[in-house]
């Protein structure tokens, strides 16, 4: 049985993570980032999103639009859209825009339709 997630705020779409251990999180978040297919990673959010009491997983080096190589601290998480299995990623701590990345939603059959809903098929 196919389950799906829509989300009529396109091109975001709202999610819950859980930094760290999913059944004992270091913390957890609610957030509705932009889904960015040019983005190779999981998610990126503001550092302050992320309080200084939870431990990273070290830095990663990533590489912007323009070719700027930045280096930022990484965590491991669970990334749930809506009722949808979780699954694990990476989110970093980037300056700007949040964003879900394809390491997310290549899990999932992912459809923007039209530029008015994205749709999310599990």
């Amino acid at each position: 049985m196919i389950q799906a997630v829509t989300s009529a705020r396109f091109p975001y779409l709202s999610i819950h993570v859980w930094i760290g251990d999913r059944d004992h999180p270091d913390h957890e978040l609610d957030v509705e980032p932009l889904v960015d297919t040019g983005f190779d990673g999981g998610l990126a959010v503001p550092q302050a999103l992320i309080p200084s009491t939870v431990p990273s997983v070290g830095e990663s080096v990533w590489y912007l639009a323009d070719g700027t190589e930045i280096k930022t601290r990484s965590y491991f998480c669970y990334v749930s859209i809506g009722h949808l299995q979780a699954v694990p990623a990476a989110v970093i701590a980037l300056d700007g825009d949040m964003l879900l990345g394809r390491h997310v939603t290549d899990q999932f059959r992912v459809t923007f339709d039209h530029g008015q809903q994205i749709i999310v098929e599990a």
